[in-house]
Formats: C-alpha cells, structure tokens, sequence
C-alpha cells in the first residue's frame, strides 16, 4: 500500500481518537463538578463511562501503531508523531495529531486534579473518623496556646456526651 493510504486511514483513526479523547475531556470536567459539589452517587455511571473510553482509545491506539509500523518501521511509541509529521506533506495529519496530544495532556492534567480532590477528601475523612475513634487527639496531640506555643496533652477529654 501507498503512503496516500496509509495518511488516509492514520487521518480517519486520529480522528476518531480525537472524538474519544474529547469525550473524555468532558466526562473528567463533569466527574471534577460532581467531585466540587460533593455529589459521589452521580460518580459511578461517570466512573464506568470513563473505563469505556479508555478501553477504546487503547484499542484505537494500537490500531494506529500496528497500522503505521506495518509500513513504517517504528521502534517505539514516541516515533509515531515523527512518522505523521514526515508522512504528510500538507501537515494536517500532524496538527491533527498535536491536537489530539493537547486533549490527552488536558485529560491527563484534569485527571491528576480529581485525583488530588478525591485523596483529599479521603484524608478529611479518615481524620474525622479517627477522631471520632479517639485515635487523634489523645496523650501524643500536640495543640498550640493563643501564644502559639506548641504543648503535648497528657490528659485525654471528652468530646461529647450521649
């Protein structure tokens, strides 16, 4: 097969990839608005959504590649962009290319955000339980004077009464 085709269906595959990668995009933002106003029962459809995608834009991948190194001998990954951008003389492929690489980077950015929230609220929680177990705040809590002097409690209280 020519190189003609090979850009053919590398264009068609990139875009394809691009759709997937933008529907990510808008599934992360919509689970980071769920994540802000602390509404976890709307997370798992958004959750198993997100596994689909990423189950197809691997699949597309792997298509691209073994596409591109049945013609192409690439030995890694990281060649590819260097293939598109040689292979087509208009460049479109490779600005479709660098687009769908700024998509996965915001992806990949929004993802580590939500991530972030998500490990945060899970400190918050487990601090709030572990004080509600009396596992914080006993002999070994430090707490601070209005002087700001830092002071070890060797006396446990009581935080509330039945």
């Amino acid at each position: 097969m020519g190189e003609t085709t090979l850009v053919a269906e590398l264009t068609t595959l990139i875009q394809q990839q691009q759709q997937l990668a933008s529907q990510l995009e808008k599934l992360l933002q919509q689970e980071q608005q769920y994540l802000l106003e602390d509404n976890p029962d709307t997370m798992r459809p958004l959750i198993e959504q997100k596994e689909q995608l990423a189950k197809q834009m691997g699949s597309l991948q792997n298509q691209i590649l073994t596409r591109t190194k049945a013609d192409y001998p690439i030995s890694r990954d990281d060649e590819l962009g260097q293939y598109i951008q040689q292979a087509d003389a208009s460049g479109q492929l490779f600005q479709q290319w660098e687009s769908l690489l700024k998509i996965a980077e915001n992806c990949r950015r929004i993802n580590e955000i939500n991530g972030a929230t998500l490990n945060l609220k899970k400190r918050y929680t487990e601090n709030g339980l572990a004080i509600l177990r009396g596992q914080i705040g006993g002999s070994r809590a430090s707490v601070y004077s209005k002087k700001g002097v830092q002071s070890s409690s060797q006396t446990s209280r009581i935080l509330s009464k039945a």
